[in-house]
């Protein structure tokens, strides 16, 4: 599961980062 939430994370990491798929991806996304 983690590899292939990291896959698509990658490919829309922009998509993700706006509307936050997860706490876990957002955070990394979100922190410096």
């Amino acid at each position: 599961m983690a590899a292939e939430s990291l896959a698509p994370t990658r490919k829309k990491g922009r998509q993700e980062a706006n509307g936050g798929f997860t706490p876990s991806k957002k955070s990394k996304h979100s922190l410096p």
